[in-house]
């Protein structure tokens, strides 16, 4: 009899234990399990890794847990989930579940409160989104960024393999003799600039006097640009104009044999006359050359 009851102790002492750890570890959990809470689901073609007593989150804040994950009976590969929210939680029917990654990978649902008019019933399915963490992002922009260096690499290659083909021995004795004659042409150069530099330190006084000269030239420019400005173009285009006209004049009277040289421009006789005059002046030179005694008398005292 004492043995019996002593099993009996035993075994309400288990059942009780096992009845304050569910209640423990459903308290933990948020869960109660003298109260009931509101579940909805949500439809997802990729949980992400989501897993039952996941948080279920409203603004940062925990409404309540994930209960269970199981294939959609249509077998279309889509996962159906299923989520308590806290009655204190005015669920809307254009609510939004969304699967969120934290930064230590860690799963959660964020449920974006919709503004409807309308609450959604105990049961019902929530349009479902999943937001990229920060791994995915990252992901999502190193991804370009390698294929990137991945051609940069490949041009790299290209262009040394050029390099290599083109710098071949003959061409890098070409380079550095290039190199050796653009040492001496700067050598050159150098010479060249000092001499110049000597220059202008010895005849500094001869090119501060040719400056100067150049001064007094632009001056004396100036000057007589002045003196040409001053000039009374009108009046010494109307003396060339009057002279143009009188000398006109003279030419017409010439032409129309008025007045002594217009007499001898138009009437030869003058012209004759003098031929005449010479001829006869030559036949008598003639005669007088041929018989001097009769023209000439020469008398002896």
């Amino acid at each position: 009899m004492e043995n019996k009851r002593k099993s009996i102790i035993i075994g309400l002492s288990f059942i009780a234990a096992l009845v304050v750890f569910i209640w423990g570890f459903n308290f933990l959990k948020g869960k109660s399990l003298l109260e009931e809470y509101p579940y909805y689901y949500a439809v997802y073609h990729n949980v992400d890794e989501l897993a039952p007593a996941d948080k279920v989150l409203v603004n940062g804040m925990l409404v309540g847990q994930v209960e269970e994950l199981h294939f959609n009976p249509k077998k279309d590969g889509s996962i159906i989930v299923r989520f308590t929210v806290s009655k204190d939680v005015s669920v809307a029917s254009d609510s939004k579940a969304c699967i969120n990654s934290s930064m230590l990978g860690s799963k959660s649902i964020n449920l974006i409160l919709g503004r409807s008019s309308v609450s959604a019933n105990i049961g019902d399915t929530l349009t479902s989104c999943v937001n990229s963490g920060l791994t995915e992002m990252l992901a999502d922009q190193i991804v370009p960024l390698k294929d990137k260096v991945e051609t940069l690499v490949m041009s790299i290659d290209t262009l040394v393999i050029g390099l290599n083909a083109i710098l071949n021995p003959k061409t890098q004795a070409e380079l550095q003799h290039g190199i050796s004659d653009l040492s001496a042409s700067m050598d050159k150069l150098k010479d060249v600039s000092n001499d110049l530099q000597h220059l202008m330190n010895t005849e500094k006084d001869k090119i501060s006097d040719i400056i100067g000269n150049a001064d007094n030239i632009a001056g004396n420019l100036s000057a007589m640009s002045d003196s040409l400005s001053q000039i009374n173009y009108n009046q010494l285009v109307t003396s060339l104009q009057s002279t143009l006209s009188n000398l006109e004049l003279i030419t017409t009277n010439l032409k129309d044999g008025e007045g002594s040289a217009g007499l001898l421009l138009k009437d030869d006789s003058l012209y004759v006359n003098l031929t005449e005059t010479v001829d006869n002046i030559g036949s008598l030179i003639k005669k007088i050359e041929e018989n001097p005694k009769k023209y000439i008398r020469v008398k002896v005292f």
